[in-house]
């Protein structure tokens, strides 16, 4: 579960204040979209969440535990740090590939410093194969479209099976065939392991593919 109390968000050097009082609890096992306009905060409210920034005021719980509270971080940063990678996985609108390595050893990136790569090679080729890369293995990022890049980046995040997985307009460079596909695999992850997903996105139809929507304008909850 995790939990954002009393939320507020202001960036160092300006008035803006990005976030205003958010409470919002996210349970074990959920689906949820959030939604609004640009500008309306939801990238940062998953930043937020997902321990990659800090509220400048407020407090972030996750699986009960106090993770970060007006603007710092309570846990160790060598734990958050861990606990994101054995628990957590990533979904940005930019791919962050390593151009020097190939489409499965970026999917096999997270495994790396647990020494799973061995074991868990077929099960990342099987991801691939769910993305629609098939054949494309072996190719570096320079090697592939846009959008086959940003499927390789939804491989990577999924191949730890993450409790929580957060992700940031997943199928924006994607035709919709793909983002079909993409969604298709999100819901099975969601439903199969349990993944608690939250994803933003300026689709609605996928929007309605989540269990619970989330819509947000100027920086405010306002429907949930």
């Amino acid at each position: 579960m995790i939990q954002l109390e009393q939320g507020y968000k202001s960036f160092s050097g300006t008035e803006n204040t990005v976030l205003h009082n958010i409470n919002l609890q996210i349970n074990e096992g959920e689906f949820v979209s959030l939604l609004g306009r640009s500008g309306s905060g939801k990238s940062t409210l998953l930043y937020i969440m997902s321990t990659l920034d800090v509220p400048s005021q407020g407090r972030l719980l996750i699986d009960n535990i106090l993770v970060a509270e007006n603007g710092k971080l309570v846990q160790n940063e060598k734990e958050v740090h861990a606990f994101r990678n054995q628990h957590l996985g990533f979904v940005f609108q930019f791919h962050y590939l390593l151009p020097e390595l190939t489409a499965l050893e970026n999917v096999l990136m997270p495994t790396f410093k647990q020494n799973l790569a061995t074991s868990k090679e077929n099960e990342a080729k099987k991801l691939l194969k769910d993305v629609g890369l098939e054949g494309k293995f072996h190719r570096l990022p320079r090697e592939l479209s846009g959008g086959e890049q940003q499927r390789v980046a939804i491989a990577r995040a999924l191949i730890m099976k993450p409790k929580y997985l957060f992700t940031d307009e997943p199928t924006g460079n994607l035709d919709s065939v793909n983002g079909d596909r993409i969604m298709d695999l999100l819901k099975q992850f969601n439903s199969r392991y349990n993944t608690t997903i939250i994803m933003v996105t300026h689709d609605p139809d996928y929007a309605k593919l989540a269990k619970r929507q989330v819509h947000l304008a100027d920086g405010k909850v306002v429907n949930s």
